[in-house]
């Protein structure tokens, strides 16, 4: 029969196994399976205020903080002529109005950080509807990972007292 010893040197080695395991499978869930980011992205400022560098790449629907209208970001004062679209990465037209009906609706007396948030909700089930993850979903191999790590971390301080309690 095996003593103390003997047990808490089998811990701390499972425990040190499910712990590297557990690193590697978080580690691969997190930079290797990792969802492409979307394109689907909105920003919220002030007329007249500078554009971000997205805002600036047309990469993102940016919306007045003041109005919930969608604010033109241009490098050129004077903005665009006024045949022009503003620029809106990859929505379409009717996802436009989507927001911009949204935050209408939500500007009596501005935006507030609750109205922001509830924007950006609605751009990542838009993101969602177009095929691509959000930030909260979170993949299998990732939740393995942490888990794995929490029960090697436990095992292997289980184990260590074990053998120490055994010499």
């Amino acid at each position: 029969m095996a003593g103390m010893w003997e047990w808490g040197l089998g811990a701390l080695c499972l425990g040190v196994l499910l712990l590297l395991g557990g690193l590697v499978a978080a580690v691969i869930g997190n930079k290797v399976l990792e969802p492409p980011p979307s394109p689907y992205r909105v920003e919220f400022s002030a007329s007249g205020a500078p554009c971000s560098e997205d805002s600036r790449d047309a990469e993102s629907v940016v919306i007045s903080r003041e109005s919930g209208e969608q604010l033109w970001c241009s490098p050129y004062w004077g903005g665009p002529a006024a045949s022009e679209e503003p620029p809106s990465g990859e929505f379409d037209p009717s996802e436009v109005d989507r927001i911009t009906d949204l935050t209408r609706s939500l500007t009596p007396l501005g935006l507030s950080t609750a109205d922001e948030r509830e924007v950006k909700r609605l751009v990542d089930k838009i993101s969602r509807e177009n095929g691509y993850e959000t930030g909260s979903e979170s993949s299998p191999v990732r939740i393995f990972g942490f888990y794995a790590m929490a029960v090697g971390a436990g095992l292997t301080a289980l184990g260590g007292l074990l053998a120490w309690m055994g010499l």
